[in-house]
């Protein structure tokens, strides 16, 4: 059976986030509940507010059945990683730079990236950045640090503003999300 969640992450991946603080600020808004126990990571039942910080309805969505509870939700904290990575599952979409170059390549590109930290440049207009300057259309992102919500599809829901502003409260960086599948 394949994983899919719905990842929050901030958006300069080399924020520095502390995950007790992120869990505090998390239990703070009711987004989390009790434990769950699961080896090697911390997991969460949703909270009594998850529902209103998770947008279910959002225009956007894909589906418009109620496939989801909101109820069999997990959410997870993984511990922060000392480097800087790569978050994509399955479902990456090929990363467009601003002149509407597609980096078909991506995946090549980010296994030379894992072995030198080097920037990508566009092989339209020469623009030069790290690859999370690109845009993965929500589906991949890079980073030390993120927040997974399990038991969400491709669409399925969006994470609110005043969640996304809890996160930012919690150390200093915007937050954003993708969909993953494995």
């Amino acid at each position: 059976m394949s994983e899919r969640k719905l990842v929050l992450y901030p958006r300069d991946p080399s924020a520095d986030v502390d995950a007790d603080i992120v869990e505090r600020t998390l239990r703070a808004v009711d987004f989390i509940g009790r434990s769950i126990e699961v080896v090697g990571d911390r997991r969460f039942r949703p909270g009594s507010q998850f529902e209103n910080l998770v947008d279910f309805n959002s225009p956007g969505r894909v589906f418009d059945d109620t496939s989801v509870d909101p109820k069999r939700c997990m959410v997870g904290i993984p511990e922060v990683r000392e480097e800087i990575d790569f978050l994509g599952g399955s479902n990456v979409i090929a990363p467009h730079c601003n002149c509407g170059f597609t980096f078909a390549d991506w995946d090549r590109r980010v296994d030379q990236w894992r072995g030198s930290g080097d920037a990508w440049r566009c092989d339209c207009c020469g623009a030069e950045g790290p690859p999370w300057n690109f845009d993965w259309k929500h589906s991949a992102a890079f980073g030390r640090s993120n927040i997974d919500i399990f038991g969400i599809d491709l669409g399925e829901a969006v994470p609110s503003p005043d969640l996304m502003d809890a996160l930012k409260q919690a150390n200093g960086s915007e937050w954003d999300y993708f969909y993953f599948v494995a």
